[in-house]
């Protein structure tokens, strides 16, 4: 668990959370200790508890666990050392698009010339979308990301760094397994590859309707059928939308 003053259940003078004497359940943030991708979980997924709480006997994590992600490879460092060269002359797509990821390398973003942050147009302002998968990126990283730009935009250029429109689309499915393979173990492995699909789509990406399906079946070998597939109550892809993120939401396996 970590600090959250602004959660109603933290207490300062105790350091830590309390659940108030009549209340069944609290909500707390919680961190994962290993960095890593292995932190990424489903909902649903951490239901044990580490060290026995008096007054507290279950717990779960309601929405899936995400943004964990390894180590840069030497590849992806070597394509964006060229990109830093690239970008070197300043004043430019390129080095604009450098200079959010000399923040991190793990962000996702999305440049758009002459346009305000509703979609209308303003010639001269350039607008940077930036997520971090979460669909809610801190204050702290979108301050970072604009003291970066600033320092490689052209003169008389506005720029404006914000979090892209975040739809989080419902998922709903029904899979079939044999005997070989659990059921409840299958849904939960494709309720995190949906979560890791969705989170890791770009900004102004469309949603894949039929990739839920392909993610189903590649989840286990014992999966026989997966039927009454819908994304955000529908049967056909979510369009690309400037702006707009798409990022895991509930699933629902019927």
């Amino acid at each position: 668990m970590v600090e959250d003053s602004t959660n109603p259940a933290w207490s300062a003078a105790q350091n830590a959370y309390i659940r108030p004497a009549g209340t069944a359940s609290i909500t707390v943030p919680v961190q994962c200790e290993t960095t890593g991708a292995a932190g990424n979980v489903a909902a649903g997924a951490v239901c044990l508890l580490g060290t026995a709480i008096s007054g507290i006997d279950t717990v779960t994590n309601t929405a899936a666990l995400t943004n964990g992600s390894d180590g840069e490879t030497d590849a992806a460092l070597r394509t964006r050392f060229v990109a830093y060269i690239n970008s070197r002359s300043k004043a430019t797509m390129a080095a604009i698009e450098n200079a959010v990821t000399d923040v991190s390398a793990d962000l996702i973003y999305q440049v758009v010339e002459n346009i305000d942050t509703s979609g209308a147009a303003l010639p001269g302002n350039v607008v940077v979308y930036v997520d971090d998968g979460s669909g809610d990126v801190a204050d702290a990283v979108i301050v970072q990301v604009y003291t970066s730009v600033d320092a490689v935009r052209p003169a008389a250029v506005s720029v404006q760094v914000v979090r892209p429109d975040v739809v989080r689309p419902a998922v709903a499915m029904t899979v079939s397994v044999n005997g070989t393979g659990d059921l409840a173990t299958v849904d939960a492995t494709i309720s995190t590859n949906i979560a890791t699909y969705l989170n890791g789509l770009a900004i102004g990406d469309a949603a894949s309707y039929s990739r839920l399906i392909q993610i189903a079946y590649a989840a286990s070998t014992s999966v026989t059928n997966v039927t009454g597939v819908t994304l955000a109550g529908g049967v056909v892809d979510l369009p690309a939308t400037t702006g707009t993120a798409y990022r895991a939401g509930a699933v629902d396996f019927g």
